[in-house]
């Protein structure tokens, strides 16, 4: 029996391994594609969300007002809220932005009265008007910047504020805490919330 010959091959196949090569490379390099989002309804609330979120609590208020909140947590500690206020529309966001940093301002008082390594000192808030375009409408919302001091070390974090008023007469106030460097992500996060949230209070 002849063993086969081997024959170099021609410069039509040269050019077809080359061109096979060079697309599994290109999708080799490209990154991995994201997970389509999640789909959250519930007792006349829906939204989406990315994959890598959570809705973490669903709860409504038991004082009898109607009052429901939606926390959802995502990657590094972030945090999007949403507060559901039946029969009530044109919420102050810059209000509702002031009274968060001043709770916020009360809870420092506590950790800034520690001594010793564990002391944790603000480093000032700054805090500017921001504007979401949803469903071709500008909402008007309030960015906080602030910051601790422990150790020798400082932390930056931002805060947003938002509401969207809906045509039952009814809104949501929606708000996030994240990192600094979380920034992107929880933007691209709250955007998709937005643009996708509906809200029928019940009668």
């Amino acid at each position: 029996m002849h063993s086969p010959t081997l024959h170099p091959p021609t410069n039509n196949l040269l050019r077809a391994l080359t061109l096979l090569l060079a697309a599994a490379l290109t999708w080799l390099a490209l990154p991995a594609q994201a997970a389509p989002p999640k789909a959250y309804s519930k007792n006349g609330v829906s939204f989406q969300h990315p994959a890598t979120w959570k809705v973490m609590t669903d709860e409504i208020e038991k004082d009898g007002a109607g009052m429901r909140s939606i926390d959802l947590e995502g990657p590094g500690d972030a945090i999007i809220s949403l507060m559901f206020i039946p029969f009530l529309s044109g919420q102050n966001i810059e209000t509702l932005a002031t009274r968060a940093a001043e709770h916020r301002a009360q809870m420092d008082k506590g950790a800034a009265a520690k001594e010793g390594p564990d002391k944790i000192t603000p480093t000032g808030l700054a805090s500017s008007a921001i504007i979401r375009r949803v469903g071709g409408k500008e909402i008007k919302g309030v960015l906080q910047r602030f910051g601790y001091t422990s150790g020798g070390e400082t932390v930056q974090l931002e805060a947003r504020f938002f509401s969207m008023d809906f045509g039952d007469a009814s809104s949501a106030n929606l708000m996030t805490q994240s990192m600094a460097e979380d920034t992107r992500q929880v933007d691209a996060a709250l955007g998709l919330v937005m643009d996708t949230l509906r809200y029928r209070a019940k009668r």
